[in-house]
């Protein structure tokens, strides 16, 4: 028996880049998680607060892309 496989179309899936600023240096990461382990940010405290977040001297935006 074959089952019918959910293809979700581009326009379905939601896409976002993070921009990290710090010290006149722009980053940008696909994945905030793996932003806060390398640059050894608290990941647990920041992941609840809404964007714009402002740390210490850093800056991280979130984006969506079209």
């Amino acid at each position: 028996m074959i089952k019918e496989i959910e293809v979700k179309s581009n326009k379905e899936i939601k896409r976002s880049i993070i921009i990290f600023i710090e010290n006149n240096k722009v980053e940008v990461w696909s994945n905030f998680k793996k932003l806060c382990l390398d640059k050894r940010l608290p990941y647990h405290r920041l992941k609840s607060r809404e964007f714009p977040i402002f740390y210490d001297k850093s800056q991280i935006f979130k984006n969506k892309m079209n």
